[in-house]
């Protein structure tokens, strides 16, 4: 089946990661919006829905006004999640995006196998092969969450004990 098909702005002054078209889909496997994660964000408050919906970040701002907040959770890797490092990509260029809901921004840590990682909503990570339980923690110490990860490693072996 045939469907128009948008992509995320990629800056602020409304430049399109590429230009609107129609595509192609097997039916039950169609995405109308295509977008980068960090860019996302700001283009869904901007950028119009072409169903005429409003984007998600004004929705979710609407809600949130209405509504009592949220507990703090992991929203974004899901737990059980398997990455694969590719051995063409610069390693630097190949990290991991830990998001939070709801997170004050000083108030939260990211902890991996127990070790404080990160702090804040938002956490780039460059992964390693392994498994890892990352949790995340309020200033007190509870947990707010967790989630389980796992990397694939490019041919990197781990050193010998």
């Amino acid at each position: 089946m045939k469907i128009p098909v948008q992509f995320g702005a990629l800056d602020a002054a409304g430049n399109w990661l590429e230009s609107p078209r129609d595509e192609w889909f097997v039916r039950g496997t169609e995405q109308r919006r295509f977008a980068i994660d960090a860019v996302e964000s700001a283009a869904e408050s901007r950028a119009p829905d072409p169903r005429g919906k409003k984007g998600r970040a004004q929705t979710a701002t609407a809600q949130s006004a209405a509504a009592p907040s949220m507990p703090t959770r992991i929203l974004s890797p899901v737990s059980g999640t398997i990455v694969a490092l590719d051995p063409d990509i610069p390693p630097a260029r190949q990290r991991l995006q830990f998001i939070a809901t709801d997170a004050p921004d000083d108030n939260v840590r990211w902890l991996l196998n127990g070790k404080e990682q990160g702090r804040g909503a938002r956490w780039s990570w460059l992964p390693w092969p392994g498994r890892y339980k990352v949790e995340l923690v309020d200033a007190r110490g509870k947990v707010l969450d967790e989630t389980a990860v796992e990397v694939r490693g490019a041919g990197v072996r781990q050193p010998a004990r």
